[in-house]
């Protein structure tokens, strides 16, 4: 029976590789092939192959590894399904010794669907190819046991899909263009902690993000993003979003990261007041830097988050007096106020009831002149200004040892 078995498989290998294409072949498909080996022809950058724009490999079982795939200089979609076989895709996939010609690999290529293969395990992208300059669109889906690499750098992606990859533990490309993300299933490994997402100026998400392990987000510079859907992160600690112009929507941290300690916004302009369930009775420490709507709401309704210990408010440009009364959470140990640009009057009256306050700081007021009272209260045990300040004679005046001048 084994025998038999060999010659059915070397009868089909000879048979494929004397099906040598027509030079104008433009679409491949390779379906059951049983062989363990692919035709010379197709991964040798010969001529019978040099205008296939889309190949597609699929249910070949017995094939355990890739031609030089990366030397078809038209293809433009590749698909690669169901080879049972495989467990490793490696240098011999982008370029091979013996080829005619030694291009870019897979300089043309926009489209590539690697699926369906329970034994692949490994994606090996050498750092000295230059490879993928064109991809667009990458899907990986269903191959459970892949553990990495991914491609490092992928200039032209725009849509990255990841899913039914639960092993697969590995950074994201590095896609400037990217403007669609799908994981699905458990693509972030258990012992994942941080998570950065960069400079993705057309990325949105279409689902909530969740992950038990999670500690520290940090989302910087999304230009699309409207909104940020978390769902359960109850280890979460950390979440600091910059720089992301369109983010209007902030989630219920409240019950998406009930422990969460430090919150970090900052040039979200268009961010909406936190409601009422936002802030978790667990966050000590909050930095809103640069955010009109947040800057307006806070100025008129205050920031009722008991439990908070520092407090950063940096960039507020259209605050003329602060803080009113009622306006911050008595629980503050330490207030910073940076860059207000505008302010004018410190109103002593919200002030007062900070009982727990151990250090304020002030820096870059240039039009801070008048003070609501005569003294500073009580609960005030040290004022630092820092900068050129027009109301410092007013307060050498008082002869008060707790203000302090920096320059």
């Amino acid at each position: 029976m084994a025998m038999v078995i060999m010659l059915i498989v070397e009868s089909e290998r000879d048979i494929l590789d004397k099906l040598q294409p027509h030079r104008n072949l433009k679409e491949l498909l390779i379906d059951g092939y049983r062989g363990e080996i692919f035709p010379n022809w197709l991964g040798l950058g010969l001529s019978c192959c040099s205008n296939i724009t889309k190949l597609s490999v699929v249910r070949c079982k017995n094939c355990c590894e890739l031609p030089s795939l990366g030397q078809l200089l038209s293809l433009q979609e590749l698909i690669i399904c169901e080879l049972d076989g495989l467990e490793r895709i490696g240098c011999e996939f982008y370029k091979n010794d013996k080829s005619i010609q030694q291009e870019t690999p897979f300089q043309a290529l926009r489209r590539l669907l690697l699926g369906g293969m329970h034994r692949w395990r490994e994606w090996r992208v050498p750092d000295e190819f230059d490879c993928f300059p064109k991809l667009e669109r990458l899907l990986i889906v269903d191959c459970p046991v892949l553990t990495g690499d991914l491609p490092a750098y992928l200039p032209a992606l725009e849509e990255l899909v990841i899913g039914g990859c639960e092993e697969l533990a590995c950074s994201l490309p590095r896609a400037p263009k990217l403007r669609q993300l799908l994981v699905t299933g458990d693509y972030l490994p258990d012992s994942l902690q941080y998570l950065q997402i960069a400079m993705c100026p057309k990325l949105t998400f279409s689902e909530q993000l969740q992950h038990k392990s999670l500690m520290e987000i940090l989302v910087y510079k999304c230009d699309s993003l409207t909104s940020f859907a978390l769902g359960a992160l109850p280890s979460l600690r950390v979440l600091q979003i910059s720089e992301c112009p369109g983010l209007v929507s902030m989630p219920a941290l409240r019950l998406a990261a009930p422990h969460l300690e430090e919150l970090c916004v900052e040039k979200c302009q268009e961010m909406e007041p936190f409601g009422e369930d936002c802030l978790p009775s667990s966050l000590t420490t909050l930095r809103i830097y640069d955010c009109q709507k947040l800057e307006r709401w806070i100025t008129s309704n205050g920031l009722q988050t008991e439990g908070l210990i520092h407090l950063f408010l940096i960039e507020w440009n259209e605050v003329k007096s602060f803080p009113r009364e009622g306006c911050l959470p008595a629980s503050l140990q330490s207030l910073q106020l940076y860059d207000f640009a505008n302010l004018e009057t410190l109103d002593c009256k919200g002030l007062q009831h900070l009982t727990s306050l151990q250090t304020l700081a002030i820096e870059d007021y240039p039009k801070l002149e008048n003070i609501t009272q005569e003294n500073l209260p009580a609960s005030i045990p040290k004022l630092r200004f820092e900068g050129e300040c027009p109301l410092r004679r007013k307060l050498e005046e008082m002869n008060d040892p707790r203000i302090q001048f920096e320059t």
